[in-house]
C-alpha cells in the first residue's frame, strides 16, 4: 500500500497574514471545516484526493 499512498503534510507552506493580504485571492483554501480563505496559486498541479482526520469536525465541535 505504501507504493499507492503519498503523505504529502511536508509540503504544506504556512503563509502569514501578511503574505497572504498580497494574493489576488482566485482558489479556495480549504481548512477542517471547509473554505477559509482564498489564495493566488494552487501547492500541487495535479489531481490529488486529500483524506484528512479532524476529531472535533466530525463530533460536530466546530471549536
Amino acid at each position: 500500500m505504501s507504493d499507492e499512498l503519498i503523505n504529502r503534510d511536508i509540503e504544506h507552506i504556512s503563509v502569514s497574514v501578511a503574505e497572504r493580504e498580497k494574493l489576488s485571492k482566485t482558489y479556495d483554501h480549504y481548512g477542517a471545516s471547509g473554505v477559509i480563505d482564498k489564495v493566488d496559486d494552487y501547492l500541487f498541479d495535479v489531481a490529488l484526493l486529500f483524506i484528512v482526520h479532524v476529531d472535533h469536525f466530525l463530533l460536530g465541535c466546530h471549536c
